[in-house]
């Protein structure tokens, strides 16, 4: 195609030719949406795609463009339930599966402040259902998550006795805005304190089978007394998308974890205690990776653990699971176990 070789004037004239011609091809419609969104001509792009809909639901394609034209103009309550019928039609195509997972990791991570409200008065009151506690702990992080403290939380080549990121943002602010953020910070740690010391996320026994790469020997095992993913507010859950919504689910309720090949969405089947199976997709980077300084950690080559409040810890880069509190990346782990 021309706007693949870099003649994309070329090649819009030779779409709209085709389209002059014959006004509905598919093919060609969404080429020239495709250029149009490159360029940013949004509203453009976007009154193609929703012809080539309209036309034709099923088109995966379509629905993956009409998506990201929906989040470039914060339209996230559209792009959610296209990006979910692109990957749902086109289930094999690996960057679509990414953008997918990225799509509902987004929306999982939107701070929602009647949810939270809800939410802190709940546990406030000691009624708070021991499965929304993550959710609490996640929405807390949530409300002081702003770029000065991530940015604080991804940068490189920090000494080992650095103090944790948000005393080094609390130090850099006026008065009257510590305080603020005082405040916001002893909320965070008393919900992740309650999610910590709750059974359900406490870290589980397990037996790992290692996956053998190239050049090594035979299988290998590994039993630990304790297995928790390295990122805190993570804890004792997998986080995986499934059913098109992203969801913690806890180790004490699964029995056995299979990964599928390392991929940016890698595919994991859980079979849950209680006998069934749940398939879904795990973000092999930890949230924050896209904004890390280092192009090593950005890429997955290596894992920043940082300290963000206290013992409160954020991964950066490639996720990791502390085997009795040593991190161990996931990519080398091919099955989990679960003692009963």
């Amino acid at each position: 195609m021309k706007h693949r070789d870099g003649d994309v004037a070329g090649a819009a004239k030779l779409y709209g030719q085709i389209i002059e011609a014959e006004p509905h091809h598919p093919a060609a419609n969404l080429n020239l949406a495709s250029i149009a969104l490159d360029q940013g001509q949004l509203d453009e792009a976007r009154g193609m795609l929703a012809g080539v809909l309209a036309r034709d639901e099923d088109n995966g394609v379509a629905h993956l463009l009409y998506s990201r034209v929906c989040f470039l103009q914060g339209d996230h309550e559209i792009g959610y339930p296209n990006i979910i019928a692109a990957f749902e039609l086109l289930p094999d195509e690996e960057g679509v599966a990414t953008e997918f997972v990225s799509a509902m990791r987004r929306r999982y991570f939107t701070f929602d402040q009647d949810e939270y409200f809800e939410l802190f008065e709940g546990a406030q009151n000691g009624d708070l259902p021991a499965e929304k506690m993550q959710r609490l702990a996640h929405l807390t992080f949530l409300r002081i998550a702003r770029p000065e403290l991530i940015k604080l939380i991804v940068e490189a080549g920090l000494p080992a006795d650095t103090p944790d990121a948000v005393m080094r943002w609390l130090g850099a602010l006026p008065e009257d805005a510590q305080k603020e953020l005082a405040l916001l910070a002893r909320n965070f740690v008393q919900a992740a304190e309650l999610m910590r010391n709750t059974e359900r996320y406490r870290p589980q026994r397990a037996t790992l089978t290692m996956r053998v790469l190239p050049g090594e020997g035979d299988d290998d095992t590994q039993e630990c007394e304790a297995l928790e993913d390295a990122d805190t507010l993570t804890g004792s859950t997998l986080e995986i998308v499934t059913n098109g919504e992203l969801r913690f689910v806890p180790f004490s309720e699964i029995a056995s974890i299979e990964f599928s090949m390392p991929a940016p969405a890698t595919g994991v089947l859980l079979n849950m205690r209680d006998g069934t199976l749940i398939s879904g997709l795990m973000p092999l980077f930890y949230l924050f990776t896209e904004f890390a300084d280092s192009e090593k950690v950005r890429l997955g080559q290596s894992t920043l653990l940082r300290p963000v409040l206290g013992d409160i810890v954020a991964g950066v880069g490639m996720r990791a699971f502390r085997v009795d509190g040593a991190p161990i990346p996931i990519v080398r782990i091919e099955k989990i176990e679960f003692e009963d």
